[in-house]
């Protein structure tokens, strides 16, 4: 299976050089023993009392207190969220209140009140906090660049029988079958895979409803056709789980590449009613929730196996009023409403850093020839530039994250 999350810290490093108020840890490579360095956190990162939070812990680690109140946004008008796959492209894509897979799937689910915590929460926390380089991956997001380069996301395009069609190869041998091998899919002629080494491209066939997800893709489709060569990959269907169900994939917790992703409608809409895409620096060397149901696996593991599991949840352990009163912007409000009402996944490894990898590139528009409405939203707003091309969005490199977040029981 892809053992590819190395290359996700220079990604990281470019982000983390702009959180000065980051905690930093000791670096190590994948699977590696990683040396202590010190916390930001300041302790054990455990739940907060019952007195603030939507959890607290009492007399033990896997029973919670209080919940927080309301849902993280209201949905908007009916008939935009109801619109029809068919009608999604480059330069239309879904509104914010259209949910990408099944309505009832893992990824529109919110948590349950009084959810119920790992038994080592506080251990798993203080670890990442100890180790590698901490939360630094938490509190920023970068929008707007200009072009793939460097990147480690998940560009996804939607594509209709008037696009080239694309025969696909996977080329690597060593793992058993690809369920991509010898798939005929539609491409958009331009579309522009992610230039770090993942190498990751989402195709959503509008018609059949599929979608493709590959892995190191080495080439961009032209208006030619022809074959279109990756590493590795997999498919399910873009109303499903949010899974790969084909077997294989394009992540480590078989999650589909437009999982989790937070889109540039919702930015601007201040709603995000879904889980996020989350990484840890490594993992325990198992898998639970969804992500074992669909195949998902650890492959950087930690000293020890210690750290949480492949699928694991992390909760923002805050009330809607406690986020309310820190000021954000509507946006930045929207993200950490989304991490206390859905949380963030453990759905990839980075071997760097816990943090949200997965927002929605820019590029997977501008290189078919449309706009992404984030980049004059960004100037709007007066957002500063990340030193990229882009701008950074802050929503909250103040926050105690060791301290904030909680780990949820599979």
């Amino acid at each position: 299976m892809p053992s590819h999350r190395t290359d996700r810290a220079r990604s990281f490093f470019l982000l983390a050089s702009l959180v000065a108020t980051a905690a930093c840890g000791s670096t190590a490579g994948p699977g590696g023993a990683a040396s202590s360095g010190t916390t930001g956190s300041g302790g054990a990162g455990s739940a907060t009392s019952s007195s603030t939070g939507r959890v607290g812990v009492g007399g033990g680690a896997s029973t919670s207190a209080s919940t927080g109140s309301s849902s993280s946004g209201a949905v908007l008008d009916g008939g935009a969220c109801n619109a029809q796959l068919a009608d999604f492209s480059a330069s239309h894509w879904p509104p914010a209140c259209y949910p990408f897979y099944a309505p009832t799937s893992f990824w529109n689910t919110p948590i349950a009140p009084s959810p119920a915590l790992d038994p080592s929460s506080a251990a798993i926390l203080t670890f990442y906090a100890n180790n590698y380089h901490g939360f630094v991956g938490l509190g920023a997001l970068s929008l707007g660049d200009p072009d793939s380069t460097q990147a480690f996301d998940h560009p996804l395009y939607f594509a209709d029988a008037s696009d080239p069609l694309f025969t696909l190869h996977c080329t690597e041998s060593a793992w058993g079958t690809c369920t991509l091998e010898g798939k005929q899919i539609h491409v958009p002629s331009g579309a522009q895979h992610a230039d770090g080494t993942d190498g990751h491209m989402g195709i959503v066939d509008t018609t059949s409803g599929i979608e493709y997800d590959m892995w190191q893709v080495t080439a961009v489709p032209t208006s030619a056709g022809g074959t279109l060569s990756c590493s590795w990959g997999g498919y399910g269907s873009f109303t499903g789980p949010g899974f790969t169900t084909s077997g294989g994939g394009a992540t480590a917790s078989g999650a589909s590449l437009g999982a989790g992703t937070i889109r540039s409608e919702e930015l601007i809409a201040g709603q995000i009613n879904h889980v996020l895409f989350g990484v840890v620096s490594c993992c325990n060397g198992t898998a639970v929730g969804a992500s074992a149901m669909y195949g998902g696996h650890c492959d950087t593991k930690c000293v020890n196996n210690q750290g949480g599991a492949v699928g694991q949840v992390y909760m923002l352990n805050m009330t809607d009023a406690e986020i309310d009163a820190l000021g954000k912007s509507p946006a930045a409000t929207a993200i950490l409403k989304a991490l206390a009402h859905y949380g963030f996944m453990d759905s990839d490894e980075s071997a760097y850093a816990v943090g949200l990898l997965a927002t929605s590139p820019t590029y997977e528009r501008t290189s078919l020839g449309a706009t992404d409405p984030i980049v004059a939203w960004a100037k709007a707003q007066g957002l500063p530039s990340d030193g990229n091309g882009g701008y950074t969005l802050d929503y909250g490199t103040d926050i105690d994250w060791a301290s904030k977040l909680v780990v949820l029981a599979p």
